[in-house]
């Protein structure tokens, strides 16, 4: 087995997910014989073997093998061998390796990626050797037979069969550029097999390491061209598949999944900066194409060009318009074999009823408001707000379960439609209560981005919600802030909020900021106590000064002259002095 490869057994197994399981069911010819090569999920197997008439999976050593056996649906043959080790012909309908080519070994052991894929690629035409260089072939002979009771070797047991003209290949290629390995903030030996890997460890068989690369690498093992798509999501169950072909407005709806499927993929990990700003920052230079956390190249069928999860279990498909895209919205229905999970009490759902035919490209609403509030334009936001307002009120006459989430409302000229998301409350609800819970996910998505507005800081999440909602029209009730909590509540768990610690750069910055703020309160502190220190030195100064002034005081009224000058001031006193002087005499 190639060293380090992970060991993977049952529903832990490969890639999976409901956008995966949506492609597959689009590009899987029916009835097909299908061979995948390593092991894959249980749930995409248990899909797999439902549309297909014979299904094959390879896997590199016996354990695993009867592992994925007690896993996997009756009738599904696990097999045990090497890429390219069928010396008969058989050919298959369709070969997946959605997991890449890393976990199942070639001919002489850890082969490089090119041959491998040769290896791969000529299982649908019959002849597995056939992909190697010539000097590389085994020669044709019996191979002595397995051991009892072992898993019996290779596919060559499944029989030969007339390949299809166009035969569908679906590979995957991890990718060791990816924007959250980048900024994974955790040393290479607890990141997943293939992350953080020294380049010098990986050369000669390392997987391309671009989409042109992949797309020549496939080009040249004849593969006929099809799509080839970047997936955006946490490792392993892509969120969003996105046609790298495509040409991405920064602003719209395609780069928006992108950065969703980024987030999702981040959510739990210590980063080394935030990934929001880092996915914006690649959309706006056209890099998503190269950031994802694996590509997935499909080959003799075609799929749609985008990809990606809704909220619940919805699953939307994308197509291109010249003004926007035109979406299909679809419930995940539970896989064969998959347990149902039990009903979950809040009354938050995803109906594929609330999700629009299309949707424009252009920004957010909430995009909107972030940069009129970090401008400071108090009037703009009131304005938005009340257009916001009269909108949602229209809005709730139609759909009165419906849910807005700013972040998912796009303006479409003086009209505003909602995104994929399609979520909807169990429960009866009010336009205000509605318009309640957007404002609160927008403040905390606001505060959760370190995003600035022109509010005093001592206004509570409450008050601000109250003063957004008074510019929509609403009445700020306290019942309806209260249910718009619960609201935003129950929309932040479906998410699922980030439980890892503050990225290493917000870390910084923070602590940054507390050392400057620290030292600006001890200058403050210090010029208070100079001015203290003055202040109480010209008391002291005039405390001096007012004893003198008393001394002098006390001299004075003493004297001979004092007395006299007083006896002046008093004519009475001064005419029976002189009378009794002159008596006297």
């Amino acid at each position: 087995m190639p060293p380090g490869r992970r060991a993977v057994t049952g529903a832990d197994a490969a890639c999976t997910g409901a956008v995966l399981r949506r492609l597959l069911r689009d590009v899987l010819p029916p009835d097909a014989r299908v061979l995948a090569v390593g092991p894959h999920a249980a749930d995409v197997i248990a899909l797999v073997a439902g549309l297909a008439a014979h299904t094959t999976v390879l896997v590199g050593d016996a354990e695993q093998a009867r592992g994925l056996a007690v896993v996997y649906p009756a009738g599904v043959d696990v097999r045990v061998g090497a890429i390219g080790g069928g010396a008969g012909p058989v050919a298959f309908d369709a070969v997946l390796a959605l997991d890449g080519l890393d976990h199942v070994p070639g001919l002489d052991g850890p082969e490089p990626w090119i041959d491998r894929l040769h290896l791969l690629t000529a299982y649908a035409t019959g002849a597995p050797q056939h992909g190697l260089p010539a000097d590389r072939r085994e020669p044709d002979g019996d191979r002595p037979p397995p051991p009892d009771g072992a898993v019996p070797d290779s596919a060559e047991a499944a029989g030969a069969v007339m390949p299809r003209a166009k035969p569908v290949l679906v590979v995957g290629c991890l990718n060791a550029f990816s924007l959250v390995g980048l900024l994974d903030a955790r040393p290479p030996g607890q990141r997943p097999v293939g992350r953080g890997a020294p380049r010098a460890a990986r050369d000669g068989l390392a997987p391309p390491g671009s989409p042109a690369a992949l797309a020549a690498a496939l080009d040249a093992a004849g593969v006929v061209p099809g799509t080839l798509y970047a997936a955006f999501g946490p490792d392993g169950m892509p969120h969003t598949l996105l046609d790298t072909a495509l040409t991405v407005d920064a602003d719209g709806f395609a780069a928006r999944a992108a950065v969703r499927g980024m987030e999702a993929a981040a959510r739990g990990l210590p980063l080394v900066s935030p990934i929001g700003g880092a996915a914006g920052a690649a959309a706006d230079a056209g890099l998503l194409a190269a950031l994802p956390e694996r590509w997935l190249a499909v080959s003799g069928a075609r799929g749609r060009p985008l990809y990606t999860r809704g909220g619940g279990d919805l699953v939307v498909a994308a197509e291109p318009e010249p003004d926007g895209w035109r979406l299909t919205p679809v419930a995940d229905p539970p896989a064969p074999g998959r347990a149902v999970p039990d009903p979950d009490p809040s009354p938050l759902r995803a109906s594929a009823a609330a999700v629009p035919e299309r949707i424009p490209e252009g920004e957010t609403v909430e995009r909107q408001l972030r940069r009129q509030a970090a401008t400071g334009d108090v009037a703009a936001v009131r304005v938005l707000a009340a257009e916001l307002g009269a909108w949602l009120r229209a809005y709730h006459v139609d759909r009165p379960d419906a849910l807005v989430c700013l972040d998912d409302l796009v303006p479409d000229g003086p009209d505003l439609v909602p995104g994929v998301l399609g979520q909807v409350w169990g429960e009866p609800v009010g336009s205000g209560e509605v318009l309640a819970a957007a404002w609160h996910r927008w403040h905390e998505r606001l505060a959760a981005a370190g995003g600035g507005h022109p509010w005093p800081p001592w206004m509570s999440a409450d008050d601000l919600v109250a003063v957004w909602l008074d510019a929509a029209g609403e009445p700020p009730a306290p019942e309806v802030l209260a249910q718009g909590r619960r609201i935003a509540a129950a929309l932040r768990d479906a998410e699922g909020p980030p439980v890892a610690p503050a990225d290493l750069r917000t870390a910084l910055a923070a602590a940054a900021s507390a050392g400057e703020h620290t030292a600006q309160l001890s200058a403050h502190i210090a010029g208070l106590t100079r001015s203290l220190q003055l202040r109480d030195e010209q008391l002291r100064v005039r405390e001096e000064r007012i004893r003198a002034q008393r001394a002098e005081l006390r001299r004075i009224r003493g004297s001979r002259s004092f007395r006299l000058v007083r006896l002046l001031q008093r004519p009475r006193q001064l005419a029976r002095a002189l009378a009794r002087r002159l008596h006297l005499r």
